[in-house]
C-alpha cells in the first residue's frame, strides 16, 4: 500500500510502518516536552513510543507465527499508530485457527506486561519502597525506571484493550470465528464491524466529552483510537467482502488477452509505445504457435535510462516478475497486482502467454457483476 514505508524483512515477512506514525512520533516528542521540560523530556516521549512501537511488533510476531506454526502463509505486516495488521489469507482460515491466531497477540502483551512490571517490582524491592509510591515517583520525571513501568501499563492495557469484541480488535476476530461457525465468514464479519463501529462512537463520545472539560491531550487521544477503530471496522468489512467475491471468480473469466508484445530482439523502441501509456508490455519467444512468456518491460525499467538507442527489449526487460493462471482465484490476481505495483500481470498456463490482466479489469468485473457468478 502507498501510505505505507518498508522497513524491511523479520523471518521472511515484510515490515512496513504507516506513514502516521511519523506524526505521532512527533506528538509524542511534543508531549514529553511538554510534561517534563527540555529535550530529556522530548526524548524520552519519542523513546517511549519507538519502544511501544516495539511492543506492537512483537504483538504482530505473536500473530505470524502462530499462523505459521497452523500452515497458514503470512507475507505483510503493517504498523499503525495505535496497532498493527497481520495480512492473513482470510478464507484459508478455520474458525478454530483464527482464535489462536488472534489471541496469541495479546498474549504477547501480557507477557510483557508482566516482565516489565516484574522488572519494576524488582526495583523496588531493592530500593526498599512500596511499589505504588515508586510507580507515581517515577513517572513524574523522565527515567528508565518510568520508562519501564509505563510500558508495563500500556503493554497489560492493549492487551485488554485488544481483547474488546470488536474488529478490526482482536476480540472482534474471535468474535467473528464464533459467529462463522453458524454463518456465513461475511455475514460474521459484518457483524463484528458493527461492533467495532459501535465501540469507535463510544469511545469518541467519551472524548469529546474529555476534550469539553479542557483535557485536549486525553481527549484528542481517544478521538484518534475512537477514528482507528470505527475506519478499521469499516475496512475490515469491506475487504472481507471484496475477498469472497474475487475467489467466487477465475482469472479466466475476467483476464484480457495481451494488446502488444514484443520479441527479446526487437529494438527497444517497439515497446516504448505501450510503456508510455502506463501498460506492461511482455517478452515472448514464438515457439510454432506458442507464445513463452520470458520477461516484462515495464516504465520500472526505462526510468533511469538516458538513450534507447541501439538498445534492444532484452537490454532491459525483467525476468523476475509475477504471474497467474486462468484456473487462479481472482483474489490471488488482486493481491500480486497490489504488492508488485505493476498496472498488469502476465495470465500464463504452462509458460505460455495467455494475456494479462489487470486491476482496471478487476473493478470492471466487481462493478458489473455484484453478485457472485454462477458456477
Amino acid at each position: 500500500m502507498s501510505s505505507t514505508i518498508r522497513l524491511g524483512r523479520l523471518h521472511g515477512i515484510v515490515v512496513n510502518v504507516h506513514v502516521t506514525f511519523l506524526p505521532v512520533l512527533i506528538g509524542a516528542a511534543w508531549l514529553g516536552w511538554a510534561r517534563y521540560g527540555g529535550f530529556q523530556g522530548a526524548a524520552f516521549g519519542a523513546l517511549a513510543v519507538l519502544l511501544l512501537f516495539a511492543c506492537v511488533l512483537l504483538h504482530e510476531m505473536a500473530h505470524s507465527f502462530q499462523a505459521r506454526v497452523r500452515g497458514i502463509g503470512v507475507q505483510e505486516i503493517v504498523l499503525l499508530p495505535f496497532g498493527g495488521l497481520t495480512n492473513l489469507d482470510l478464507l484459508a482460515i478455520e474458525p478454530e485457527d483464527e482464535i489462536g491466531i488472534a489471541l496469541a497477540g495479546p498474549l504477547a502483551n501480557l507477557g510483557l506486561g508482566l516482565l516489565f512490571g516484574l522488572i519494576a517490582s524488582g526495583a523496588a524491592i531493592a530500593d526498599g519502597q512500596n511499589i505504588r509510591m515508586l510507580t507515581w515517583q517515577s513517572l513524574q520525571q523522565p527515567t528508565v525506571l518510568g520508562l519501564t513501568i509505563y510500558l508495563a501499563i500500556a503493554n497489560l492495557v492493549l492487551a485488554l484493550f485488544n481483547l474488546l469484541p470488536a474488529l478490526p480488535l482482536d476480540g472482534g476476530r474471535v468474535l467473528r470465528a464464533l459467529l462463522s461457525s453458524r454463518m456465513s465468514v461475511v455475514a460474521a464479519t459484518h457483524r463484528a464491524a458493527i461492533a467495532g463501529r459501535s465501540f469507535g462512537a463510544g469511545i469518541a463520545a467519551v472524548g469529546f466529552m474529555i476534550l469539553a472539560l479542557g483535557v485536549v491531550p486525553y481527549g484528542l487521544a481517544l478521538i484518534m483510537v475512537a477514528a482507528a477503530l470505527y475506519g478499521g471496522a469499516t475496512y475490515e468489512d469491506r475487504v472481507t467482502r471484496r475477498q469472497v467475491l474475487l475467489e467466487a471468480w477465475t482469472v479466466g473469466q475476467v483476464f484480457k488477452p495481451a494488446a502488444q508484445t514484443v520479441s527479446p530482439h526487437d529494438p527497444l523502441h517497439a515497446a516504448l509505445d505501450g510503456v508510455s501509456k502506463g501498460l506492461v508490455v511482455p517478452v515472448v519467444v514464438m515457439i510454432g504457435e506458442h507464445a513463452r512468456l520470458i520477461g516484462l518491460v515495464t516504465a520500472h525499467e526505462l526510468r533511469n535510462m538516458t538513450r534507447a538507442d541501439h538498445l534492444s527489449v532484452a537490454h532491459v526487460m525483467r525476468t523476475q516478475f509475477p504471474s497467474v493462471r486462468p484456473s487462479d482465484p481472482l483474489w490471488l490476481a488482486y493481491e500480486k497486482l497490489q504488492q508488485s505495483h505493476l498496472f498488469a500481470v502476465p495470465v500464463v498456463s504452462q509458460d505460455d502467454l495467455c494475456g494479462l490482466i489487470s486491476l482496471a479489469d478487476i473493478r470492471h468485473a466487481l462493478r458489473t457483476h455484484r453478485q457472485l457468478p454462477p458456477h
